[in-house]
C-alpha cells in the first residue's frame, strides 16, 4: 500500500509524525514500512538535513530513502550511508525498478 503524506506512530514517543510517502508491504511474512522524504528545492541536501530526516524517519520506518531535486552535498551522501538511507534525486527516482527494489530487500533479517 503507497499513502502519500501519511502521520506514522513514532516508535519510542508514541507521537505523530509525517512521511512524505509511505510503502507498506510484506516481506518474509514481516510487515515493513518504507519511508520517502521528498525534497523539491534548488538547494542540495547537506549534512544537517540529512541528519535531521534520519533522525526523524528512523523512528517511524523501517527503510528510509531521501529523494532531492538538486541533489545531495557529500557530507550528506556519507552521513546516509552510514545511516542505511538511500539518496537519491527525482531523476533517478523516475528510473528506479522499484518491483525490483522491493525485491532486493525481500531478505533481510529481522532481530
Amino acid at each position: 500500500m503507497v499513502t502519500e503524506s501519511k502521520m506514522m506512530t513514532d516508535r519510542v514517543t508514541g507521537e505523530l509524525a509525517e512521511v512524505d510517502v509511505a510503502v507498506e508491504f510484506e516481506m518474509n511474512g514481516f510487515p515493513v514500512i518504507m519511508g520517502f522524504e521528498v525534497r523539491d528545492t534548488n538547494r542540495k541536501i547537506d549534512r544537517n538535513a540529512a541528519f535531521g530526516i534520519v533522525a526523524k524517519y528512523r523512528r517511524l520506518v523501517d527503510k528510509i530513502i531521501i529523494v532531492s531535486k538538486a541533489g545531495f552535498t557529500r557530507g550528506a551522501l556519507k552521513h546516509c550511508k552510514i545511516s542505511s538511507a538511500d539518496a537519491i534525486t527525482f531523476r533517478e527516482a523516475s528510473t528506479v525498478d522499484w518491483g525490483a527494489f522491493l525485491d532486493a530487500h525481500k531478505d533481510l533479517c529481522f532481530a
